[in-house]
């Protein structure tokens, strides 16, 4: 779990690594305005040149610097889904256990039924026989009433009802040597009643006990449960994210590249557009060309075209 906290934040990082990235040509112009520069560059005359092949050359470089930021980040792309398949397995791992402790919880939920189930029973059980102890005790003592007239006997009598409790009266009703074999039997029987009736007590405290066990099992199980989740979903957010912002950078340093090829196609067709001279220059304002055919003072003819610089 600890290696997919690593994971997850490595991929965050990157994240916020490809999103501060940016170009950093550095020219002496200043080509930030690529508007007026586009116009410049196509409506320009001879004086334009040397600035736009700058321009040109400005282009030139600003590609360059973001196809070596695109070869980065496509190298650091590779990596990370290198480093996302890697891990993919892991996130199964996990995936699996998510599964086995929902299967857990399934089970242990069932077992929880059950043995609340068998808490209710027991209890059911330990209500009647107390109704079948209370039924016997008072039997007991009602026949031991109708049965014995003598002084004596309400003497036993008035001893088994100062008893504490049901062990006390049996073991007090059990020592006198009066009471019938009939009454014998159904002191047993309550014996044998509040015995049962006192070990089903003790098994429905173990039950209730090992309820609580396993109502805390379970929570424990879900809270692994939510934290297996949690871990998964970040690795999963992080790793789309991260390929999210590679792909938007690549695809955006693509369009700029696309652009400037676009403008340097532009100037270069410009550039090569202004027409090319012989040697001949233009002549200057007030200045005055001759023409026709005439001779030189030393006879020979002057034919041609002058034109002053």
């Amino acid at each position: 779990m600890k290696k997919l906290t690593k994971i997850c934040l490595c991929l965050l990082m990157a994240v916020i690594m490809v999103g501060n990235q940016s170009s950093t040509v550095i020219a002496d112009e200043d080509y930030s305005n690529s508007e007026y520069w586009l116009n410049r560059c196509t409506n320009y005359g001879k004086d334009d040149a040397s600035a736009c092949e700058a321009y040109k050359a400005y282009l030139e470089s600003q590609n360059a610097e973001m196809s070596q930021q695109i070869a980065a980040w496509k190298a650091q792309k590779a990596d990370m889904e290198a480093n996302i398949s890697k891990y993919a397995a892991k996130i199964s791992e996990y995936q699996t256990q998510i599964d086995t402790k929902q299967a857990e919880i399934t089970q242990k939920e069932a077992e929880i039924d059950a043995k609340q189930k068998e808490i209710d029973r027991k209890q059911a059980e330990i209500n009647q026989n107390q109704k079948t102890a209370d039924k016997l005790q008072d039997k007991v003592k009602t026949r031991m009433v109708l049965n014995q007239p003598t002084m004596r006997t309400n003497q036993y009598i008035d001893i088994l009802m100062g008893a504490n409790n049901f062990t006390d009266f049996i073991r007090i009703a059990n020592g006198l040597s009066t009471i019938s074999q009939y009454d014998k039997k159904t002191l047993n029987e309550l014996v044998q009643i509040i015995a049962t009736l006192n070990k089903q007590k003790e098994e429905l405290v173990v039950a209730k006990n090992e309820l609580e066990i396993q109502k805390k099992e379970k929570q424990d199980q879900q809270k692994e449960l939510i934290t297996l989740q949690t871990y998964v979903q970040i690795a999963q957010e992080a790793a789309q994210k991260t390929a999210a912002a590679l792909r938007g950078s690549i695809e955006t340093k693509n369009s700029d590249i696309a652009q400037n090829n676009a403008l340097m196609s532009g100037i270069t067709a410009q550039i090569e557009a202004i027409p090319t001279t012989n040697g001949w220059t233009y002549p200057v304002d007030g200045a005055w060309r001759s023409a026709g055919t005439w001779s030189y003072p030393d006879g020979s003819i002057h034919l041609g075209y002058d034109a002053a610089a």
